[in-house]
């Protein structure tokens, strides 16, 4: 070791010289031993006026000695203590240190003793036992180096609660009722402390959208475990201190660079040990999400989840609703399913029904016929993939959903409209997107709710107009300051003639559309994902006014 007994103005050492960076981590630390050294302590204190050694600080170490730090360890309490120091010749043996061991922590001088050199510890637990007969010098031991002892015979203990750790923060500390193996020996404790964590275990809400939202009201639980815990040993851990069936657990990792939940559970036993689930990226984390299902994890993989966004007539979604289907299930399958957890009725303007997780199936297919008085013919639903704004994909019914991929698509669900099931043979179905231009860049950017609209055989484009403005509940003020467009692979041609018929200003390749080929709609891009539907019921923006 290097021992310093400098002033406190005086730099001791440049730590960059002396503390290379470590390469593969991410976090450097500099650990220090300090010592108070008094007139009635060992190692002795320098004298007055004694001029400060080049590299070895006090005591002044002869030929021959060794500088010795002593550790030693009670298993009943499963706690290390410092022992003090000790200088001792290399030529000594373990017999002639076994007194000084005893004296310090004030054992009997008939107490048995196992000692240890604490080796190695950051990346790898090792001890070394000290034997008898060899001198310190054959043991290799150095100034500097570390005992450890503690007594014997080892006890034999029951198992015992993990400690529960300080809630910090507001978190909550889970109730330690979870045992572990007692740790009798050195190596073992050592094993413990080196593996020992503290996880802090977020609630994974049912849905976390564009990185919002993603951390419950609850506080985190913190719960003291084993990097080298099993899957199996992590979940019963976390379930004991919820209050939940091991099995029904399902885990999230955490990405600690965006400081979020990673978009993929764990599976089931798809980990070797709680070391993995926190390692992301190869760097640490101490935080978990998890969630409880309705069934075992296990089954529940067997299934397909599905995460669909459902949408109103208005284009908007009002709901997102997690299917779980056999995987040999079809669109049709999940269609049917969602016809009976789907709302009903679209929800008036601004009356957004909150979002629903894994099991939110809440909504009842004959309740919702009764609310809507009576019996209503079936709807027919539709399932899209969307992304960017824009719909991509329309799915048939024969579709198999186990090639679906919800977490790079959005998969949105809605019911056909009244027009579109009694089109004619000459009306056209067309995509259509709200999108403003970027006169500097000569671009076109499309923002918020794709919908689909048929177009009429002959239908106008007053008619066209109007149909869209009673669809997003658009007032007249508002519907002025839009245009319709034609546009075709960025280029925009506006339509302007009321008496116009759209559907010629269409490519005629097919009665479907081409996404690269819409209907426009060009406007002021509105904040967030969509057009707020509020504004349509007549309220406005009130001012803020500041009192100073």
């Amino acid at each position: 070791p290097l021992q310093l007994d400098y002033d406190d103005h005086v730099a001791m050492m440049d730590v960059k010289e002396d503390h290379p960076a470590a390469t593969g981590k991410f976090q450097a630390e500099l650990r220090l031993y300090l010592e108070v050294v008094g007139t009635q302590s060992d190692p002795v204190p320098p004298p007055e006026g004694a001029e400060v050694p080049d590299e070895e600080g006090w005591p002044m170490l002869e030929h021959g000695e060794l500088l010795l730090f002593l550790k030693f360890y009670d298993p009943l309490t499963e706690t290390l203590s410092f022992a003090g120091t000790h200088c001792a010749l290399i030529t000594h043996t373990l017999a002639d240190l076994l007194p000084v061991l005893r004296a310090c922590k004030g054992l009997p001088d008939h107490q048995e003793l196992a000692v240890f050199e604490e080796v190695e510890f950051e990346t790898s637990v090792r001890f070394e036992p000290i034997g008898d007969g060899r001198s310190l010098k054959d043991a290799e031991l150095q100034s500097g180096d570390i005992i450890v002892f503690q007594t014997l015979p080892l006890p034999q203990l029951p198992k015992r609660a993990i400690p529960t750790p300080m809630a910090t923060d507001g978190a909550a500390a889970a109730p330690a009722d979870f045992e572990h193996e007692p740790l009798i020996g050195i190596q073992q404790f050592f094993e413990h402390v080196k593996n020992r964590v503290v996880v802090h275990v977020h609630k994974l809400p049912p849905q976390h959208q564009h990185a919002q939202g993603v951390r419950e009201k609850e506080r985190a639980l913190q719960l003291t475990m084993d990097k080298r815990w099993s899957y199996d040993q992590v979940t019963a851990r976390i379930g004991a201190a919820v209050g939940c069936d091991p099995l029904r657990l399902r885990l999230t990792m955490h990405n600690p660079y965006s400081d979020l939940p990673k978009p993929q559970p764990i599976k089931y036993r798809g980990v070797d040990n709680l070391q993995e689930m926190l390692t992301s990226f190869q760097k640490m984390s101490d935080i978990l999400f998890y969630e409880q299902l309705q069934i075992p994890l296990e089954q529940f993989e067997a299934k397909k989840s599905l995460k669909i966004s459902w949408h109103n007539s208005a284009a908007e979604e009002v709901k997102v609703i997690n299917l779980l289907l056999n995987k040999e299930s079809t669109v049709g399958d999940a269609l049917k399913e969602l016809s009976a957890t789907a709302p009903l009725a679209d929800a008036a303007p601004g009356d957004a029904v909150p979002a629903g997780g894994a099991t939110d199936m809440a909504t009842d297919a004959a309740d919702g016929a009764v609310a809507m008085g009576g019996t209503q013919a079936p709807r027919r639903l539709r399932m899209m993939e969307v992304f960017n704004h824009r719909i991509y994909k329309i799915f048939q019914e024969h579709e198999e959903i186990d090639t679906i991929n919800d977490q790079y698509w959005t998969i949105r669900a809605e019911a056909i409209a009244p027009e579109e099931v009694d089109a004619g043979a000459d009306d056209k179905l067309t995509h259509v997107r709200h999108f403003y231009r970027d006169a500097r860049m000569n671009m076109t950017h499309n923002f918020g709710d794709p919908f689909l609209l048929m177009l009429g055989a002959n239908e106008t484009l007053a008619s066209v107009r109007s149909r869209i403005q009673a669809k997003l509940s658009l007032s007249d003020e508002e519907l002025a300051k839009w245009k319709l467009a034609l546009v075709s692979f960025g280029r925009v041609e506006y339509l302007e003639d009321d008496n116009e018929v759209v559907k010629s200003r269409f490519r005629k390749h097919d009665n479907y559309g081409n996404w690269d080929d819409y209907l426009g709609l060009e406007h002021q891009q509105v904040a967030g994902t969509g057009r707020k539907k509020h504004q349509s019921r007549g309220y406005h923006d009130k001012p803020v006014k500041i009192y100073g």
